[in-house]
């Protein structure tokens, strides 16, 4: 099972680093919404398999408790020179004898076999890849292997306004101007959540339009809350991150996590939901250097060779003649 998450993209950031972008978005989400992941995927095996394992770790323990106040009671009662057969009753009126161990023996194999049911084993495999393949894990289960994939697709802003710009005024706005937008959207969310539930022809909007008003703020699309935005830095002003509670202030009216590429200064900001307004500062090189491709190279000096040959095909570093010159 493979979840989608795209990212509206200001078309004006570099393509070099959309890769290494969409790649540690995915490991995000991977170790951050994996609970949100399952249940978008609706596999009710491994949702049962945690419920399964939660309530019955909770009764083996109580079982384990009960079986070593048994078996501690009958050692003192065997140290006293007392017949197991002819155990006097304890002080809740039982009797303990051998066949009252092998029961609680029993009892704990079968628990054994029980907790087994509703292990779930997740395990990463080593490497990253930056094609069509998306991030994963593997899910070991009783009744079978599972793939959880993760993937972000990139998506161009078609808005009538610069996504920057609207990010810029809508950090700006007073508390109750604040309240009131957050209250309003989140009346347009619901509305859309269940004509998009209800699958109504003509109406319930699957797929996305590139509009984050439409896509991100009313939630017209089934994505939802699973998409991000990358937006470029030369867009903004110096002081925009210099507020915490104004970045979370974003996410409480309805914007989701958004990301912002710096490329002149080589380095990308994540703004993410879960940080609670603080932002995540990663140099490109770093951001590309922490996938290893192969013994032969790595995505470091893939990005390089590309960075260099956009430089060299630019017209600031062009040195051709013009055919007139010649």
């Amino acid at each position: 099972m493979i979840v989608i998450y795209p990212m509206l993209i200001d078309e004006s950031v570099s393509q070099n680093i959309l890769p290494g972008i969409c790649k540690a978005l995915e490991n995000f989400i991977i170790l951050y919404k994996m609970d949100e992941v399952v249940k978008s995927t609706g596999d009710r095996l491994l949702k049962l398999g945690g419920t399964v394992a939660s309530v019955v770790n909770q009764s083996g323990m109580l079982l384990a408790k009960q079986k070593k106040d048994k078996i501690n009671e009958f050692v003192f009662l065997k140290e006293s020179n007392i017949l197991e057969d002819e155990i006097p009753p304890t002080k809740g009126g039982n009797t303990i004898d051998s066949s009252t161990l092998q029961a609680v023996s029993k009892s704990l194999e079968v628990y054994k076999s029980l907790a087994s049911l509703g292990n779930v084993k997740i395990d990463r495999p080593q490497g990253d890849s930056l094609s069509l393949e998306p991030t994963y894990v593997v899910a070991q289960t009783s009744a079978g292997t599972k793939i959880i994939g993760v993937k972000v697709i990139p998506f161009p802003v078609k808005s009538k306004y610069p996504l920057a710009k609207i990010l810029t005024v809508e950090k700006s706005l007073k508390f109750f101007d604040t309240l009131t937008l957050s209250l309003s959207r989140r009346v347009i969310r619901d509305f859309w959540a269940v004509i998009n539930h209800l699958k109504i022809p003509f109406v319930s909007k699957n797929t996305i339009s590139g509009d984050p008003r439409k896509d991100i703020l009313w939630g017209r699309s089934l994505h939802q809350d699973s998409i991000f935005c990358l937006i470029n830095y030369s867009d903004l002003k110096d002081d925009f991150f210099q507020s915490a509670s104004q970045i979370k202030k974003l996410h409480s009216i309805g914007w989701s996590s958004f990301i912002v590429a710096d490329d002149v200064n080589k380095r990308v900001t994540f703004c993410m939901k879960e940080f609670n307004g603080l932002c995540s500062i990663v140099p490109y090189n770093y951001l590309m250097a922490s996938m290893s491709m192969s013994s032969k190279g790595s995505f470091l000096d893939v990005y390089e060779k590309l960075e260099d040959l956009k430089k060299a095909s630019s017209p600031f570093f062009r040195t051709k003649k013009p055919i007139d010159k010649i």
